[in-house]
């Protein structure tokens, strides 16, 4: 049996494609357990067949078929409003993290634009309790996104919906000690 993951894949991680279908699909009945912390290989299955009889796209990553992805050990609600948390994008809050840690010992204000899912202003939550985070993005659908995984992952961030781009919307802001955009 020929087992191929997103990551055999030769468009790259998180993708799959038609002539793929049918090993995807195979892999997910493989698997009577669960293929990915709580997603059955029954409900991965059926979302791929539906995914095929609808004709939708299959330039989509595989969380979005799930409606999760992990980001530092931790599960975020995805979806079409938001991207994909990537892992170098890890790698930018592991590094705000230790320079925050390092060098500040006040209470430091942060503020993510085009926030997402949410996973950088949550996952620095997580990390600086003291923070006060605030997360920007344009789209109301995204914040709702970012809003329930704050929730989920017992987090406070203060969201907000604005264009960052449109100097006039600036005025609805703060004072930040970190910006951070990714």
């Amino acid at each position: 049996d020929i087992v191929m993951t997103d990551y055999d894949h030769p468009e790259g991680y998180g993708t799959f494609h038609p002539q793929f279908l049918n090993v995807q699909l195979g892999f997910a009945k493989t698997f009577s357990n669960s293929i990915h912390a709580g997603v059955s290989a029954t409900m991965i299955t059926e979302q791929l067949t539906n995914i095929t009889a609808t004709g939708a796209c299959f330039d989509a990553g595989i969380q979005y078929v799930t409606g999760k992805a992990w980001f530092l050990s931790k599960e975020f609600v995805v979806n079409e409003n938001v991207l994909i948390p990537r892992p170098e994008t890890e790698e930018l809050v592991h590094w705000i993290t230790q320079d925050i840690t390092d060098h500040r010992s006040q209470i430091i204000n942060i503020f993510d634009i085009g926030t997402g899912s949410g996973c950088i202003p949550i996952s620095l939550k997580l990390s600086l309790p003291d923070a006060d985070i605030t997360g920007c993005d344009i789209s109301t659908e995204a914040l709702k996104v970012a809003q329930t995984n704050a929730s989920k992952l017992n987090t406070t961030i203060n969201f907000l919906q604005l264009d960052f781009l449109n100097f006039e919307q600036h005025n609805n802001l703060g004072t930040y000690d970190v910006i951070v955009s990714n």
